[in-house]
């Protein structure tokens, strides 16, 4: 009857590596039924994944592990499971997208650095930041304000930055 079940997983797991039956330990869950089995229940390795089997209910799981162990595998790209999905096109235009976002905004940053470079005055309506954050007193109240500020943050006069 062994030879007979090894069999039947042999034909049935052809491009699976399966090995045992070898003791399932306390607690396991069995894939075919999800109870909980004991020392004298099986499991086996499939692919380096060990499944444990209720004893009565290894000839069903030989017949087909693939049936039950489906869920418990990847099934992405990335890992390379189950059936060639490909990626989807929407991925791809998204990832090309941002691609090309990085490339234009690190392009821009470039420009504008050699512009700088080459003494390009500031354009109208940006202001030099200040080389210092030391806080300035205000001449009204002695608040402490920012030194571009242009109204005083604790009495509300007017500042000269």
């Amino acid at each position: 009857m062994t030879k007979l079940l090894l069999g039947l997983a042999a034909a049935a797991c052809l491009a699976m590596d399966v090995k045992g039956p070898m003791p399932a330990e306390d607690g396991e869950t069995c894939v075919v039924c999800y109870g909980s089995c004991t020392r004298e229940d099986v499991a086996y390795l499939v692919d380096g994944q060990r499944f444990a089997i209720m004893k009565p209910l290894e000839e069903e799981f030989l017949k087909d592990p693939e049936q039950y162990i489906r869920a418990y595998r990847p099934n992405t790209m990335q890992f390379n499971g189950g059936p060639a999905q490909g990626m989807n096109d929407g991925y791809l235009l998204f990832g090309l997208l941002a691609l090309a976002g990085l490339i234009i905004a690190g392009f821009t940053a470039h420009r504008l650095i050699e512009k700088r470079n080459e003494g390009a005055a500031i354009p109208a309506g940006l202001a030099k930041i200040p080389t210092t954050k030391q806080p300035l007193p205000c001449p009204a109240c002695g608040g402490e304000n920012h030194p571009s500020a242009k109204a005083c943050s604790h009495c509300g006069g007017e500042l000269l930055p």
